[in-house]
């Protein structure tokens, strides 16, 4: 790639990224055969993006860690000399100056008018008030890396340097900014924003002059006459940083309230309704029950079998990730020193079978998802339901607050419910989850409330609940009790009424109007009428 002041191109307000992919000039950006430094021998492997997108960034972030984490001037040297050599070895004319000028005038512009337009779409009350913060946590991890991954995408589209620009923009590492549920990302949107529009002009720069990146400079053996390219060179690499940071930070938010508003009025996955279900005990007290259930006594380090509580408040666990990523499974250690002494032994299993020295002390786990959570508090909040079951086919989410179910007459089958309940719960493998699932399906045939609840509903309610496949486990349960007889034994349960909170129903029909106007704006426009809100509307409360 060369650059002159014809083939520079700094857009303002972000170009349109069909129009940019179907221009075979721009097709170097993303190509991998002329990157500065994938497959080099000074860089390293990255899959095609078109092959997969996800891999594709997380083979950046090792790049980026194994080279500009290390030296900010081997990234700039080695992008330059890779993509625009000539600029360390020839003269500097008149029109690289005019070209360098026209591009900070570009550059400096964008970054007057993205931070604003980001602050305007978080600031928007709809979004504030429905906290986009919690639905990006919500959501599930497969979720959050589609919406960063394609934002790194556009943004590389969008970049004069194409994939190398994240070479100089090592704040970029989709793996940071996807810890704690999509928490680091957002945490990076607040200093951005605070330092983009701040008043300060020198702390406005320094995000993009940071100490890293003023380093770059730092270059041994460039003869006097080349320190004039040198700096020029710098400064121009310097408005594309600007620009790609700019340009990532705009899109991402784009992305992530576009996604958002498909979620909230389409309803595509359960954050929406566990959202609001939980509003009236604060969603972040239930996030924080399952962080905390890491920490009971119940876990053990599989080396030396202490507990937190037997070794002190301040301790972290550690989870082998191939058992996790593999099985779904959690193997838990004290320190790495402990995971280090039990491989031996534990690489047998690794990845392979759910063995665990807890499992066999009859320890059990406390892997619960949110939607579980939410579960458990609504049961403990009503000690005559012995479960909650939601109508999935509901049009509005005002209409679809759960619905009562319990055993009414049979105390002793409501024990016995409420047992396999607690194991369901509280075990790894959901021992008893079949039972549960059997007693509330049953239950439909005598639905009072004519809730409409359906079997698939059921179905699909507990297997988001305990992350298990309920049901092959119903099917396998069904067929025991049809050879034995005895098809009958869990019946008795009963559909008898919607857990009514009116003040959760208002939310729920304001919330709705809200997302409905909301995501007609994101389509493409709204009609005056639509955009006005009335009183009542803002005088809700989160």
């Amino acid at each position: 790639m060369i650059l002159t002041p014809d083939t520079v191109i700094i857009s303002r307000g972000g170009p349109d990224i069909a129009e940019l992919k179907a221009d075979p000039k721009n097709a170097y950006r993303l190509d991998n055969d002329q990157s500065a430094w994938v497959d080099q021998l000074h860089g390293f492997p990255v899959v095609d993006v078109r092959v997969d997108r996800a891999k594709w960034v997380r083979d950046w972030d090792e790049g980026v860690k194994k080279i500009s984490l290390k030296s900010a001037s081997d990234a700039f040297s080695g992008t330059v000399m890779m993509l625009n050599g000539s600029l360390f070895r020839r003269r500097i004319e008149a029109s690289d100056r005019e070209m360098l000028r026209a591009i900070e005038m570009a550059t400096k512009d964008n970054h007057r008018t993205y931070p604003n337009n980001v602050r305007e779409l978080f600031g928007n009350p709809m979004l504030a008030r429905y906290s986009l913060r919690d639905w990006f946590m919500l959501v599930d991890m497969e979720e959050r890396t589609r919406i960063l991954s394609s934002s790194i995408e556009e943004t590389c589209w969008n970049s004069m340097l194409g994939q190398d620009a994240r070479m100089i923009c090592p704040e970029i590492i989709s793996t940071v900014m996807l810890k704690r549920r999509g928490m680091e990302l957002f945490a990076f949107f607040d200093r951005y924003l605070q330092m983009a529009l701040s008043e300060d002009e020198t702390e406005q720069e320094s995000l993009i002059q940071t100490e890293w990146w003023s380093s770059a400079l730092q270059l041994e053996g460039i003869p006097q006459p080349l320190h004039e390219n040198v700096t020029h060179t710098y400064k121009l690499y310097t408005c594309f940083r600007r620009d790609f940071l700019d340009m990532f930070v705009l899109r991402t938010a784009k992305a992530i309230c576009k996604a958002w508003g498909d979620d909230m009025f389409k309803g595509l996955t359960t954050a929406p309704r566990l959202m609001w279900n939980a509003s009236h005990r604060g969603l972040r007290s239930i996030v924080a029950a399952r962080k905390d259930a890491k920490s009971r006594e119940t876990l053990s380090c599989e080396n030396c079998e202490r507990s937190p509580v037997e070794i002190g408040a301040n301790v972290r666990f550690l989870v082998c990730a191939t058992c996790k990523r593999n099985l779904n499974f959690a193997c838990w250690y004290c320190s790495r020193q402990c995971q280090r002494s039990d491989w031996r032994k534990h690489k047998v299993f690794c990845g392979k079978e759910k063995v665990s020295k807890s499992r066999q002390q009859g320890r059990p786990e406390y892997t619960r998802s949110l939607q579980l959570l939410l579960q458990l508090e609504l049961q403990s909040e009503d000690d005559d339901v012995d479960y909650f079951i939601f109508n999935r086919a509901a049009e509005s989410l005002s209409g679809s607050l759960p619905f009562k179910a319990a055993f009414l007459t049979d105390e002793d089958k409501q024990t016995l419910f409420r047992e396999k309940r607690v194991l369901a719960a509280m075990d790894a493998d959901r021992t008893g989850l079949d039972v549960v699932a059997k007693c509330i399906i049953d239950a439909l045939e005598d639905d009072k409330a004519s809730s409409g609840i359906t079997r698939e509903h059921v179905i699909q309610q507990l297997s988001e609940e305990y992350g298990v496949d309920v049901g092959s486990r119903l099917e396998a349960l069904q067929a025991q009790l049809t050879a034995d007889g005895d098809e009958n034994l869990y019946s008795g349960m009963c559909v008898y009424s919607v857990a009514y909170h009116e003040d959760l129903v208002q939310w729920a029909m304001k919330w709705e109007k809200m997302i409905k106007q909301e995501y007609n704006g994101l389509e493409g426009g709204r009609s005056d009428e639509e955009g006005e809100s009335t009183d009542e509307e803002e005088s809700m409360e989160e």
